[in-house]
């Protein structure tokens, strides 16, 4: 009996530990997306400004 639990902690042990690593991973994609697009409108916003005419 106790050589079956210990597959089935083991096994239990690895489902959580890969479902940990996939929440980090998920949520590290989700932030990698605004921190693009944070940069897209940083560079689109400096690109405008600098096409403005200087207003000296």
């Amino acid at each position: 009996m106790e050589k079956r639990e210990g597959k089935a902690g083991k096994h239990v042990y690895l489902r959580d530990w890969t479902r940990k690593w996939n929440d980090r991973l998920s949520a590290f994609v989700e932030w990698s997306y605004f921190i693009i697009a944070g940069a897209g409108i940083l560079f689109a916003t400096l690109a405008l400004l600098a096409k403005l005419p200087a207003t000296n």
